[in-house]
């Protein structure tokens, strides 16, 4: 028997399917379909600067008036437990699209990533949009850090033993 996860149809905002560098930094999850076929929920990107996202097209129009380097909030919704976070960013640079190779130790200082991937990416429409960020101000940073070593690890260890078992 097959259990669905539940979320609130009167939650606004757009499901993050895809996480990285500073936005894993700050502690934002991404919903991922699990070995077993569950779905693990992630967060939804709801708010920039007071400004309700509804669509993936609300997020390139908006970020597509700012400039790099501009400090914007975000409001994000963490469905695991329903708390919502403001998290202050840097916006960067879209040069292209986001590699989800974590960056090395050496790299952190000056990180690149995604907070929001489009469906599109994810075989839903959408558009090829992305938030890139600079800089994220958080205080989940260090702990964010040890999480995703211990989660590459983690894979290093089930990829070998897939590999030898």
């Amino acid at each position: 028997m097959h259990e669905f996860a539940k979320v609130d149809k009167n939650i606004q905002g757009l499901l993050i399917f895809g996480v990285a560098g500073p936005a894993r930094l700050a502690g934002l999850k991404a919903t991922q379909r699990m070995k077993d076929g569950s779905l693990s929920l992630g967060d939804v990107l709801q708010e920039i600067n007071g400004t309700v996202l509804n669509t993936p097209e609300d997020v390139v129009r908006l970020t597509a008036t700012m400039k790099a380097g501009e400090q914007v909030s975000v409001k994000v919704l963490h469905l695991s437990d329903q708390r919502t976070e403001t998290v202050k960013v840097t916006l960067g640079r879209v040069d292209s699209v986001v590699q989800e190779k974590a960056p090395k130790k050496q790299e952190r200082e000056q990180p690149q990533g995604s907070l929001f991937q489009t469906g599109a990416q994810h075989g839903i429409d959408g558009t090829d949009g992305h938030v890139r960020l600079a800089k994220v101000d958080s205080n989940q940073e260090e702990k964010a850090l040890e999480e995703e070593e211990q989660q590459q690890q983690q894979q290093q260890q089930e990829q070998a033993q897939g590999f030898f078992g």
